[in-house]
């Protein structure tokens, strides 16, 4: 459920950036939308500190420290870390969104330990390959990255590799992703036919600007050619000759 409500919030805040690109223009877009994002970000960052960077750096941090947080705090920077990973991607950063998503599972199952007392050895590498797994395609990398990184043993293994294959299963086995990504995609579609549209309608419109200039810029050459004028001829003559004409 985190890794689905966490794509929602990556399709969403795309689907704001890219309206906010087609309304600003590209070029005002790609200067405005990462200020927005950073600004965002700042205030974010600000409240939640743990939100900064991809996460990696907080993992240690996060499982050594847990007792050091309330609950409430660290399920207030589970949603805060979506947003922040949301506005990154959907306002023009550069970045990846499976570290972050790692970090969220690691929130998440401190606060399972916290809320259950179940042991944060079991909680926390479950959650932490659960979350990204939900629609990235790759339990058996993820059940490596876990069992590396926390040195787990073969029956912590045995319970992350279920956590991660029950996890995707869940999300793309029911359709649930492939309709979100269809609808994603068909959206932004239309999105981009109108935005192309437009731009066509624009540069169609400065080109017959433009053949109307050099017709009528024509015209004047052969009018002042006509009346004998030659170089000397100003824009008020050009106007009372095409007036007696």
């Amino acid at each position: 459920l985190l890794g689905l409500l966490t794509l929602m919030v990556l399709g969403l805040f795309r689907n704001i950036g890219t309206r906010l690109t087609m309304r600003m223009g590209p070029e005002k877009g790609q200067l405005l939308l990462p200020i927005i994002g950073g600004f965002l970000i700042g205030l974010l960052g600000v409240a939640f500190p743990l939100t900064f960077g991809d996460g990696s750096l907080q993992l240690k941090f996060l499982i050594s420290s847990k007792d050091s947080f309330g609950r409430d705090y660290m399920i207030a920077t589970c949603f805060a870390k979506m947003l922040t990973l949301g506005i990154s991607l959907g306002f023009g950063f550069i970045g990846g969104q499976i570290f972050p998503c790692m970090f969220i599972g690691v929130a998440a199952g401190v606060v399972a330990t916290q809320v259950s007392n179940v042991p944060i050895i079991v909680t926390v590498p479950c959650f932490m390959v659960a979350v990204p797994g939900a629609f990235c395609p790759c339990p058996f990398t993820f059940a490596g990255i876990a069992a590396t990184v926390l040195v787990l043993g073969s029956e912590q293994c045995a319970l992350v590799f279920t956590s991660v294959f029950f996890s995707f299963m869940t999300a793309c086995g029911t359709g649930v992703l492939q309709r979100l990504v269809k609808r994603g995609a068909e959206r932004q579609a239309i999105m981009d036919k109108a935005h192309e549209e437009k731009k066509r309608a624009k540069r169609e419109a400065l080109e017959a600007k433009l053949t109307q200039l050099k017709r009528e810029n024509t015209l004047l050459r052969r009018l002042s050619s006509e009346a004998g004028l030659g170089a000397n001829l100003t824009v008020g003559d050009m106007q009372r000759i095409l007036n007696n004409r």
